[in-house]
């Protein structure tokens, strides 16, 4: 059976482009091309048109297009002069050309594993056959979730699956939010980060070293960086030292970790979580938001931990913050 997942793999083997742009649940709510501005355009947004490369392919999927398809006709056919071409039998979807971009547009939903809908991966391996292509033909794919999901998850997942890590984490972008996405992205404030040679700076993905070096390249990245690295912080010092009053109360830890187990001793999950936070700590002196007196404070709350209430030490290494 013919499906539109496969058609668009087989268009990105035969004819791949420089740049890929994906967008999921991109039906727009404006009734006027003109009332579909910078800051919404989720159909070809404006980091795509500020780009100057060659030739660019734009795939959609959202099944809210079957009643608005007459408006979107008509934003190709206005804004870019597209030729357009009605789905048929062999190829179900929409498509509008030119001899720069192609757009394909799909009525189906795309489906991937997310903290919503965990068992929803049906299209996973459509994902993994189109990043595995988009990098054997040398090209830039950004995939832009509008329905509220987070692809980060689905991300790390096919970047840890890739035969080509180092590849994958340059050419393909999952998010141009970096963790922040919406249904009502600004898509003048979000867009790609790149760096000198042109690849995606891909932060999530990074080694510690990694984040070091892109420190003071960019001051959006630096700003992603920071709330990235403080929304971790927080989240390691809640799901680690859960664990450590639970085993000082002498009950089994309500989660593991690669480093422990659920009878883990304390001690062990607060090294675990010392050495986590550490990390971070390096993150937030590199980008000046750890004095000497900071440094200090987070010193002295490490060392004394065992001489402090533990509600009150959670609450005051939070605060450092």
């Amino acid at each position: 059976m013919v499906t539109v997942f496969n058609l668009f793999l087989e268009r990105a083997n035969t004819d791949p482009r420089p740049f890929t742009y994906m967008g999921v649940g991109t039906n727009p709510y404006a009734r006027t091309v003109e009332e579909l501005t910078d800051e919404c355009d989720q159909l070809v947004p404006l980091f795509l048109r500020e780009q100057h490369r060659k030739a660019q392919r734009i795939i959609h999927f959202d099944p809210a297009f079957n009643s608005n398809i007459d408006f979107i006709k008509e934003y190709f056919t206005r804004k870019f002069a597209l030729i357009y071409s009605e789905p048929t039998l062999d190829r179900p979807y929409h498509s509008w050309t030119s001899s720069r971009l192609e757009v394909l547009l799909s009525t189906e939903p795309l489906y991937y594993k997310n903290s919503w809908y965990p068992e929803q991966a049906d299209h996973e391996w459509f994902l993994t056959k189109l990043t595995t292509a988009i990098i054997d033909t040398g090209g830039h794919l950004v995939l832009q979730d509008f329905t509220g999901r987070n692809p980060l998850d689905i991300f790390n997942t096919l970047y840890k699956a890739s035969l080509q890590p180092q590849i994958f984490k340059r050419r393909i972008l999952f998010d141009i939010t970096y963790g922040e996405s919406s249904c009502q992205t600004d898509l003048t404030v979000h867009k790609p980060i790149y760096n000198r040679h042109g690849d995606f700076i891909n932060f999530t993905l990074f080694s510690s070293d990694e984040i070091h070096e892109n420190i003071g390249f960019d001051q959006r990245l630096d700003a992603l960086i920071k709330e990235y690295f403080l929304t971790k912080f927080r989240a390691t010092l809640n799901h680690h030292h859960v664990n450590y009053r639970r085993r000082v109360n002498g009950d089994d830890c309500l989660t593991t970790s690669e480093f422990y187990d659920k009878m883990a001793t304390p001690s062990l999950i607060m090294e675990v979580l010392q050495e986590e936070l550490k990390e971070y700590i390096s993150i937030f002196k590199n980008l000046g938001l750890v004095d000497k007196q900071k440094e200090t404070q987070f010193r002295n709350l490490m060392d004394n931990y065992t001489t402090i209430n533990m509600y009150n030490w959670n609450t005051q290494v939070n605060n450092l913050f």
